[in-house]
């Protein structure tokens, strides 16, 4: 419920919100919606911190990994 108030990329913490919810997809088994919630992320303006970014290529690429 906390996460579903995160809906607008000029929200404070929208981006850290993002990456929450991607790690909550994971520990859930839900890969798909995991992967959609990085790319979004990732598809952020140049504001987003890049640290954030990192966090979530570093996810991206964990996902990848376990799936093979």
């Amino acid at each position: 419920q906390h996460l579903a108030h995160f809906k607008s990329e000029k929200q404070p913490f929208f981006a850290s919100s993002l990456l929450s919810k991607a790690a909550w997809y994971i520990r859930n088994n839900q890969k798909d919606l995991a992967i959609d919630a990085l790319k979004r992320l990732l598809s952020l303006d140049a504001s987003t911190p890049s640290i954030i970014k990192q966090q979530a290529t570093a996810l991206l690429a964990e996902i990848e990994l376990s799936s093979k």
